[in-house]
C-alpha cells in the first residue's frame, strides 16, 4: 500500500488471506531445500477488518498457513486460539492457556479502564506458565501483540521479581532481529547459521 494511503485506507484481512496464500506457497516451493525441511513451518496472519464488528469490538481475523500448501486456516470467533511453532506442542501450556480462553474466566476484568489489559494479563498468564515448566528451545521472553482497529501495539513481558531475600532479578528482553537480514546477521554473530533455524 502506498505510503500516502496509509492513513486512509485498510485492507481486509480475510481477503488478504485468501490472496496471499499461493504467494506463501510460491516463495516456500522456490525456497532453498535446508528451509523446506525444516518441520512444522508455519505463519500467523492477524488482522482486524475495518468494517466489521463482533461482540466485543472490531472484528478480528486470525490465519494459519502451514507447509506445504500453505492454504489459510481463517479464525474469526471472537475468543479462540491458534498457534505455531515447538511450544504449540506442548501439553501444560495448553492445559494452562486454555481456560483462561472462555468468556467466563475473568480474565477479560483485566480489559475494565485498560485498553489492552486482557491481552497482557494473557500473556503474564503464559509467561507465568513459560516459567513453571520450561522446555530445550523454549525461550521464556515474550512479545505480546496487541491490535485493534486503527492500531497496533508490540510490548514485551519483561518484568522485576523480587525474592524474599537478595536482589531483584530484573528480566528483559534480549535483542531480536527485525528483519530476516537482521535475523542473518544476529545468527552469524552467535556462530550459527540462519538457515534451518526452527521456533
Amino acid at each position: 500500500m502506498p505510503a500516502d494511503a496509509r492513513e486512509t485506507q485498510a485492507w481486509e484481512p480475510k481477503w488478504v488471506s485468501e490472496k496471499w496464500a499461493p504467494s506463501a506457497k510460491s516463495l516456500f516451493d522456490h525456497a532453498p531445500r535446508v528451509e523446506r525441511d525444516v518441520k512444522g513451518t508455519g505463519i500467523l496472519l492477524v488482522g482486524v477488518s475495518p468494517t466489521e464488528t463482533c461482540g466485543l469490538g472490531a472484528k478480528v481475523y486470525i490465519t494459519r498457513f502451514c507447509a506445504p500448501d500453505f492454504r489459510p486456516q481463517i479464525m474469526s470467533r471472537p475468543v479462540q486460539s491458534f498457534s505455531i511453532g515447538s511450544g504449540a506442542k506442548v501439553a501444560e501450556y495448553k492445559r494452562r492457556v486454555k481456560p483462561l480462553l472462555r468468556l467466563t474466566s475473568g480474565i477479560m476484568q483485566a480489559e475494565v479502564m485498560n485498553p489492552g489489559g486482557w491481552a497482557r494479563q494473557l500473556g503474564f498468564s503464559i509467561s507465568r506458565a513459560l516459567a513453571d515448566h520450561p522446555r530445550d528451545g523454549i525461550s521464556k521472553h515474550l512479545h505480546y501483540v496487541i491490535i485493534q482497529r486503527g492500531s497496533i501495539a508490540v510490548e514485551t513481558n519483561d518484568e522485576n521479581i523480587y525474592p524474599r531475600e537478595g536482589p531483584a532479578i530484573e528480566i528483559r528482553m534480549p535483542v531480536v532481529a527485525q528483519s530476516y537480514e537482521q535475523f542473518q546477521q544476529l545468527a552469524k554473530s552467535f556462530g550459527h547459521e540462519a538457515a534451518g533455524a526452527a521456533c
